[in-house]
């Protein structure tokens, strides 16, 4: 397969509704010693049937079964058995005359564009395999066959090519034609031209090129060469591995079907997870770019295009038809990977906007020439930004902006000049490729996203109608464009939201303020239309696994969409997806007076059309993500600007909520953090199995009356620098009622969080548990305030974590101490009571561990841990006091999780210097210890 056509095959999106797959599947499985249609033969527990249609689902819409008389009926109770129904027919071979005769029987049953047959037994076909080849023969309606084959040993067909690589004989081993050691073999998967194949079928089933001559069967294969004669395009890809040709005939074929399937589950050898985001412009960029760089995530963007502010409004009024470029814009260059400076030149050149002002004349002349010469009415780091953007790429910039220019121009002869002023470069280059996919929005989309390769595939939701958006106010009062209904407002909700074909006339804008409320809601009504799903649109919605409502500017990047006709009805067909809706987490010019609830409501009535189809909420949305705001987390920010969530009146079960602090900067969510959740979600569903991507450590510094030491500490902490381990750091100081400086000291650290204990229970324990509560990090590491650890220690601790080699990791202070006695003479000044008790009560509390748990670890009380954050959260920790630290231990026992400990350097101070463990705490954790295993439940 070159090269181009691979692009193609991986680019491309298919429309199931394209696609019928056809299963010749009349034969039993006499070899097999199976006395039933050897299509139901169970492989890995399964029957064949059920593995061929989990395989073709996400691609055909419609399923034709080629049975023999006696084995219909048995088949038919196996597809009654799928747990997801698809849409099937069986119809019947009489007589077993070969597969030309057999798929000849379907000839009336199939009106799709194309045609995908599967001999019943190819059950090792992967993936990507049949992805790839549906892509390319959608892509082109002139294709007549596309089909994957392999190279392999004793082949039992072998596919002759012609000089031009095209089908020249297909030779079969059951009818003595091959005697060559290796050869092309196909994998008994074919995508036809649907017409093309009953044609060829039609005039030359009966003939002698289809007969068999061994068999006299009226063979299908043979046939093939005939297809190269209709002058249309046939593909032979040699794209597949060798297993991928198995056909099960044999108890010998069956059981390496078994092994290979099972070897690839055991690699976890899954198709990505299909995750869809509803997005706008820069309201979900945190999210899309968390999940667009997880190795096992297919992306996709859908977005309305109704903006119309500022020059992206003056782009729609310039090109008739054309829809607003922006949010387009935005997605595609953010997510275009970083990782090489052209990359980084396209990012930054799709983002640049014209100098305010640029007269008419100036910027025709610099477009013109943008790849000749360097003019000064653009600074120089835009030139040696533009010199490193790819040649492939920037001839597409080229071709689009001078096809921009001509338009241009012909528009200046009629008088109308666009003006160019603070116009985003990317927004020219998209309105150039509208203009050459002749004024197709949604081909204009698809042919951008393809040349500027983001991480992610951006769609438009809708067939490209290029409405306007309109808003009604509570007041009665119109916002006239999206402009207004995104622009700084009164606090008075927007009511409701149309989308109509053009502007409000002058006229009609005074005639609509002469009616009341419910009039003007019904003139609005009258005038609204409802634009249709795109067929793209729909395929990915209903094959996603995982469905997220983004955040954003909901009136206008969110609700509009919703409203798209056909959007509701495939997300409510898509029963498997998970559906989650995130709530914005501060009030945004057109939410000032909404409520996380309201919110929640209006985007259940703008997802059923306002009333037009039923809905139920729980098909729509099956999880919350709600910004949590409390007093501590939140105590210096303005309360007033976080969306309010009254649960007591919110409709649905608790149990889908999730209320958390999200927030990652100022309303803006941690991406990292809302994809943490969702692969918790997806692995307890069972979908694909999503390794968990390590984003950020949370460092926890319990304080009390640290003074003279936490200045320091806070220090040395601010300069460790994680990033090498691809991790961002936070610094959580939990004070637990300091007296002295303290909390001034943490409070004049700009990089430090700052929790203050509430409550009766201030001990050590409760202050590492508020801190990890409100951790936003996914590695959680605990570092005491006392300066007696080294923070660089925790580097290493916490890249342990982050590989996954261990989920907890302790540093322990006993594995490079050479002299634990005289560490601990020193810290007691000579004092031999506390010495003893000190020296011997930590070996004793490291045996029992041993005796009692089965886990023997060196220094048990050690103030410097680090965890997986969710592995914390199973622990389920209650531990007030330093007790919690032997609590750690029994439940990692329980919980049967390795602990690894590491050596870390450890300076004790003396009890003048404010040391605070004492040997009471000792003796708490060697009760614990005793009750955890004798007198708990």
């Amino acid at each position: 397969m070159n090269s181009k056509l691979l692009h193609l095959a991986e680019s491309a999106l298919i429309d199931p509704k394209r696609f019928t797959c056809l299963i010749p599947a009349a034969g039993r499985g006499t070899r097999l010693k199976f006395d039933r249609p050897k299509i139901l033969y169970p492989i890995n527990g399964r029957p064949i049937l059920h593995h061929l249609i989990d395989r073709f689902r996400p691609y055909c819409t419609h399923f034709i079964i080629i049975a023999s008389q006696e084995g219909h009926v048995e088949i038919a109770r196996e597809f009654a058995k799928l747990k997801q129904p698809v849409s099937h027919e069986i119809t019947i071979q009489a007589e077993p005359n070969g597969m030309a005769d057999a798929i000849w029987q379907a000839r009336d049953m199939i009106d799709s564009d194309f045609t995908a047959i599967l001999w019943g037994d190819q059950i090792c076909l992967r993936d990507e395999t049949v992805r790839h080849t549906l892509a390319l023969h959608q892509s082109d309606s002139n294709n007549l066959i596309s089909m994957p084959t392999a190279l392999k040993e004793n082949p039992y067909i072998h596919i002759q090519r012609s000089p031009s690589g095209g089908i020249e004989r297909v030779l079969q081993a059951r009818e003595g034609e091959i005697s060559a050691a290796e050869g092309e073999n196909d994998c008994g998967f074919f995508a036809f031209r649907t017409s093309a194949l009953f044609d060829v079928l039609d005039r030359l089933r009966n003939s002698e090129v289809a007969r068999g001559a061994q068999t006299g069967e009226q063979n299908f294969l043979q046939l093939f060469p005939e297809f190269e004669k209709l002058h249309g395009k046939v593909h032979v890809l040699c794209i597949a591995d060798e297993e991928e040709t198995l056909g099960v005939n044999t108890a010998e074929e069956a059981k390496m079907a078994e092994s290979i399937l099972q070897r690839r589950a055991d690699k976890n050898e899954k198709r990505k997870l299909r995750v869809v985001l509803f997005s706008g412009g820069r309201g979900a960029a945190t999210l899309s770019d968390a999940f667009a760089q997880h190795p096992q995530i297919e992306l996709f963007i859908l977005l309305n295009a109704y903006d119309d502010g500022l020059s992206t409004g003056r782009l729609r009024c310039f090109i008739p038809g054309f829809l607003g470029p922006s949010d387009v814009r935005k997605n595609v260059a953010r997510l275009i990977s970083s990782t090489e400076s052209s990359a980084c030149a396209l990012k930054y050149f799709l983002e640049y906007r014209l100098p305010d002002p640029t007269g008419y004349e100036d910027a025709v002349n610099l477009l013109s020439n943008i790849y000749q010469r360097e003019l000064p009415l653009l600074p120089q780091k835009f030139w040696d930004e533009l010199g490193n953007i790819s040649l492939r790429q920037s001839q597409y910039i080229d071709a689009q902006i001078k096809t921009f220019l001509a338009f241009c121009k012909n528009r200046a002869e009629d008088g109308i000049r666009f003006n160019f002023s603070d116009c985003s470069l990317g927004n020219l280059v998209l309105a150039g490729a509208f203009l050459r996919s002749d004024h197709n929005f949604n081909d204009a989309v698809s042919d951008f996203s393809a040349a500027m390769k983001p991480m992610a595939r951006v769609v438009n939701i809708t067939e490209g109608e290029p409405y306007v958006l309109v808003g009604l106010k509570a007041d009665g009062s119109i916002l006239k464009s999206e402009a207004e209904v995104v622009s700084p407002q009164d606090a008075m909700t927007i009511d409701d939201i149309f989308l109509l074909e053009n502007y409000l006339t002058p006229n009609e804008v005074d005639e609509v303020k002469t009616l009341n409320m419910e009039g003007k809601r019904k003139y609005l009504t009258q005038l609204a239309r409802t634009p249709q799903l795109s067929d793209e649109a729909r395929s990915i919605l209903e094959n996603a696994d995982l469905i997220i409502y983004c955040p954003g500017t909901q009136h206008s990047s969110l609700f509009p969409s919703y409203l798209t006709a056909g959007l509701g009805e495939a997300i409510v067909k898509n029963k498997a997806s998970e559906k989650i809706f995130i709530a914005n987490i501060h009030k945004d010019h057109e939410i000032q007076s909404e409520t996380t609830n309201s919110l929640v409501e209006k985007f259940i009535r703008y997802m059923s059309r306002k009333g037009e189809i039923r809905i139920e909420p729980s098909d729509a949305v099956t999880r919350f993500f709600f910004q949590e705001i409390s007093s501590n987390t939140h105590e210096s920010a303005d309360e007033k600007s976080y969306l309010e969530f009254h649960p007591e009146k919110f409709a649905f079960s608790h149990k889908q909520l999730l209320i958390v602090d999200w927030e990652l900067g100022s309303g803006v969510h941690s991406g990292n953090r809302v994809l943490d959740e969702t692969i918790s979600i997806v692995n307890e569903q069972a979908k694909v199995k999503l390794q968990v991507q390590p984003y950020m450590v949370s460092v926890i510094v319990p304080v009390l009356n640290e003074e003279r030491t936490l200045e320091r500490v806070l220090t040395d902490l601010n300069l460790l620098n994680f990033q090498p381990y691809g991790l961002a750091k936070e610094i959580i100081v939990v004070d637990g009622g300091s007296t002295d400086r303290s909390i001034e000291i943490a409070e004049t650290n700009s990089h430090v969080r700052l929790l203050r204990m509430e409550g009766k229970a201030h001990g050590r324990g409760s202050a590492l548990r508020l801190g990890a509560k409100n951790a936003k990090g996914n590695i959680i590491a605990f570092f005491p305030s006392d300066n007696e650890y080294e923070p660089r220690d925790l580097l290493a601790l916490v890249d342990t974590c982050r590989q996954g080699d261990s989920r907890a990791v302790f540093g322990s202070r006993s594995i490079k101490c050479l002299d634990i006695p005289g560490r601990i003479k020193e810290i007691y000044r000579g004092k031999t009571i506390p010495y003893l008790i000190s020296k011997f009560g930590g070996m004793l509390l490291s045996i029992l561990c041993l005796v009692l748990f089965n886990r023997f670890v060196t220094d048990p009380l050690t103030g410097i841990k680090v965890f997986d954050r969710r592995l914390w959260e199973e622990l389920d920790l209650q531990a007030d006091g330093v007790e919690l630290e032997t609590e750690i231990i029994v439940r990692l026992a329980k919980h049967q999780t390795y602990i690894l400990e590491m050596p870390v350097n450890y300076r004790p101070r003396l009890k003048t210097e404010g040391k605070k463990i004492t040997v009471w705490d000792g003796i708490k954790s060697l009760l614990y210890l005793i009750k955890a295993q004798f007198f708990s439940k």
